[in-house]
């Protein structure tokens, strides 16, 4: 999979190469911009974008840039499969006009290895989520190579994960742990850390969580009080709002063109649609059905326009702009289910048997046994998987074959046989890969993840989890996802703002732009630019006997728009002597010479100096917050014109 990423991005550096793009340069007719939005165009492909910066009220470096690509001439949307796209924004740093880099050739440098070339923010990569039964969150990082040492961070949570939802725009993962009280917590996927911890409103025992990342808003079913409950996340201070939800079972969260539909199953085999109105004082039912058996397992079917699902023995398809419901009954026991070819075929697995349905003539259209005891589907761009139950072994097909009805079923080998378990609906161990060509299967038994290509009957490599037993696994994608054609997004976290390098690279049609964007600056660069800032001045630097010299520097502090003030007391101020011809190097504490009067501010050291040094001196403090780097000591009108 990294060798497939790899490839990618170096064909997307040959196609910037090509001589049609020779001519553009930054900054030249085929961009325009104006900071948060801009057109870009090359080859005859035009791409419009926009930069959002989070809606939240924190100045937390979080936004997210939108991307609409068609072509020039007719308008169509283009389409790009994954990893087809590549993003990067690179840092504005001074340089001279005619040292800056054309747009393919920031492209080409991008692509090519070494830390040195690597942009500022890389929007094409992706990380592998592990939950695990110790109650740790694990970051692996699958582009590392150390001897298969690639965790990158770990995050202990305050109870045993029940589910979990990502939520890409906002830059977090929320996990429902157990406990008493039950919580919900939010982790920061950019810091690594857990950042808002908010207890459940009730018992949370059997608790189930949904979430509606384009509204920015959680909900919980709580099955042992009957109710569900809805959380502003968006909000300065989120507080619970619930609504009674007699026999609820589990809530969730369905993709529609519409937008995000949230659906509660009951025991009573109710199917209720809640909305959540910020005027309302607590969530509304917007729409009920009556079913023969509760739902489980909801999906939307985009060709069909119609809500799928199972009660256990068949397959349920929902108007949810009506209340019409057809039963499809298919001979076996249904445990899962799994949209594919865009809505047009439901594939459900149960009973040790599969079954491939045309949502259009509501007849089964390819079926076959499967390994025993599989109970969860996995789908990738040419294959299903049905995973056995001991997960140990999976069966998959080809959806070509079964599209023409052909049922040519592989077993393949996931692993050591664990013991059978009952996950929720989110918690899932195998999962298809970030380009759709593959598959990750997390063992529990053997505490690794394994990466399959697809169709491969073996493994092409694994990834250790470090001896923590998976309960599930996800994706955190940091690269641009298509919500409709032509249309892509991609979250954007950073902890520098101000101006950036826009660079965009696409195959498939060819062509690659450069644009300016202004990133806004993050609450901690606001703190640091409201801050006084401080300054050294050589006061003095003579001679005294032999080698030794006297050093005498005066330190102050400017607030913005304000006059320059003496600093006193800094006791751990440092001064650091530099030749950056031999390298020589001396650090001494400076001592303050006097509290008042002219020697205010002033502090004092005397030091060894080898003959023939020509050196370049810094000043440094902890406790003033003051790096060597940012405390370069100024010549000043009592500094001698040449030191030796």
């Amino acid at each position: 999979m990294r060798r497939r990423l790899a490839s990618s991005l170096r064909r997307l550096a040959g196609l910037a190469l090509a001589p049609a793009l020779c001519l553009m340069v930054w900054g030249g007719a085929g961009a325009r911009a104006d900071g948060a939005r801009g057109t870009i165009r090359d080859a005859g492909v035009q791409l419009r974008w926009n930069y959002e910066k989070n809606s939240n009220h924190a100045n937390d470096g979080l936004g997210q840039l939108t991307f609409e690509i068609s072509d020039e001439a007719s308008g169509n949307p283009l389409r790009y499969a994954p990893g087809q796209l590549a993003v990067w924004l690179q840092r504005q740093r001074p340089t001279l006009a005619e040292g800056e880099l054309a747009c393919k050739d920031r492209v080409k440098s991008l692509v090519s290895t070494g830390v040195g070339r690597r942009a500022d923010i890389d929007l094409n990569t992706w990380r592998i989520l592990s939950l695990n039964a110790d109650r740790t969150l694990a970051f692996i990082n699958p582009f590392v190579g150390l001897n298969n040492a690639k965790l990158e961070s770990i995050v202990t949570l305050p109870g045993a994960p029940l589910a979990w939802a990502h939520a890409p725009s906002h830059g977090e993962l929320w996990v429902l742990v157990g406990g008493a009280p039950a919580r919900l917590v939010a982790v920061d996927t950019h810091r690594r850390q857990i950042v808002r911890t908010l207890e459940l409103p009730g018992d949370g025992a059997d608790a189930t969580l949904a979430l509606d990342e384009r509204v920015a808003r959680a909900w919980v079913a709580l099955p042992a009080t009957g109710r569900v409950a809805v959380l502003d996340l968006a909000a300065r201070e989120p507080v619970w709002r619930g609504a009674p939800a007699p026999k609820v079972l589990a809530i969730q969260s369905v993709d529609t063109p519409d937008g995000a539909a949230v659906l509660s199953t009951h025991a009573d085999a109710r199917l209720l649609r809640w909305s959540a109105d910020a005027a309302a004082a607590v969530p509304q039912v917007q729409r009920s059905w009556s079913l023969p058996q509760p739902a489980q397992r909801l999906a939307f079917s985009a060709l069909a326009r119609r809500l799928v699902a199972h009660d256990g023995q068949a397959l349920l398809a929902i108007d949810l702009d009506g209340s019409a419901v057809r039963r499809l009954a298919l001979g076996h026991p249904v445990a899962d289910l799994a949209i594919v070819d865009e809505g047009r075929y439901a594939v459900a697995l149960g009973g040790d048997r599969m079954s491939m349905v045309d949502l259009a003539s509501g007849t089964v259209h390819a079926g076959s046994a499967t390994v025993p005891g599989a109970r969860r589907l996995a789908v990738t761009q040419r294959f299903v998987y049905a995973v056995g139950g001991d997960e140990a072994n999976a069966d998959l097909w080809a959806l070509a074959d079964l599209r023409a009805a052909r049922v040519q079923p592989a077993r393949i080998l996931l692993g050591s046989a664990g013991v059978p378990r009952e996950d929720g609906a989110s918690l899932r161990r195998a999962i298809a890969a970030p380009d759709g060509a593959g598959l990750l299967v997390a063992n529990a038994a053997d505490r690794l993840i394994y990466q399959y290509a697809e169709g491969m009957m073996a493994p092409v490599g694994s990834y250790s989890n470090y001896k923590r037993t998976p309960l599930a696994i996800a994706l955190l994608e940091l690269a641009p996802r298509e919500l409709a054609p032509g249309r892509y997004q991609v979250p954007v976290r950073y902890d520098t703002g101000g101006a950036h390098h826009l660079i965009v690279s696409g195959a498939g049609p060819r062509f690659v732009g450069c644009d300016r964007v202004a990133l806004p600056l993050t609450a901690g660069q606001a703190e640091r630019d409201a801050a006084p800032e401080l300054k050294a001045r050589l006061v003095e630097d003579k001679p005294l006997a032999d080698t030794q010299r006297r050093i005498v520097v005066a330190l102050s502090e400017q607030p913005p728009g304000g006059r320059s003030q003496p600093l006193t007391r800094v006791g751990d101020l440092t001064l650091l002597m530099f030749d950056k011809r031999s390298g020589w190097q001396r650090r001494v504490h400076l001592g303050e010479l006097g509290p008042a009067g002219d020697a205010a501010g002033r502090y004092a050291a005397e030091v060894s100096v080898p003959r023939g040094v020509a050196y370049d001196m810094f000043v440094g403090s902890v406790s003033r917050d003051l790096p060597f780097v940012r405390g370069r000591v100024q010549g000043g009108p009592d500094a001698p014109e040449l030191r030796p």
